[in-house]
């Protein structure tokens, strides 16, 4: 199980259009998925490439206000998914490095205070690399 976590925000440009002052999930979209990954240890010499995909809900802080009434708190609003592909070097048998792509889709459907919704789908994609402690 993962919880991803990344903000989203409405541009100026696109608050004034849609007659909004407001418009962001400030304390992020948060997906909630059950991942699946499969190793490949014996592929290349040192090097274990990894793939991952996983599917669960979107789960944002919805923060919305038009000047007259104003949305804010966590709700359920859909389906996601993420997508998983990297590798890790061991440099020893407690070390190892990574890196990694990860990308995300979750459609999202809010209801508002004061009457009807707000409709999006969200895409990230985020390249990692880090370094992991095996016990």
């Amino acid at each position: 199980m993962e919880l991803n976590h990344a903000k989203v925000y409405a541009s100026d440009e696109d608050l004034e259009a849609l007659g909004f002052t407001d418009l962001e999930f400030t304390d992020g979209i948060n997906l909630l998925t059950v991942n699946y990954m499969r190793r490949f240890p014996d592929m290349f010499e040192r090097w274990m490439p990894y793939v991952g995909a996983g599917a669960g809900l979107s789960i944002p802080h919805v923060d919305v206000s038009d000047g007259t009434s104003t949305t804010f708190e966590y709700q359920i609003t859909g389906p996601a998914v993420v997508w998983i592909a990297g590798a890790s070097y061991p440099f020893n048998d407690t070390w190892s490095g990574f890196v990694e792509y990860k990308g995300s889709y979750s459609s999202n459907e809010a209801d508002l205070e004061g009457g009807g919704t707000l409709e999006t789908d969200i895409i990230t994609n985020a390249l990692n690399f880090g370094v992991s402690y095996n016990f």
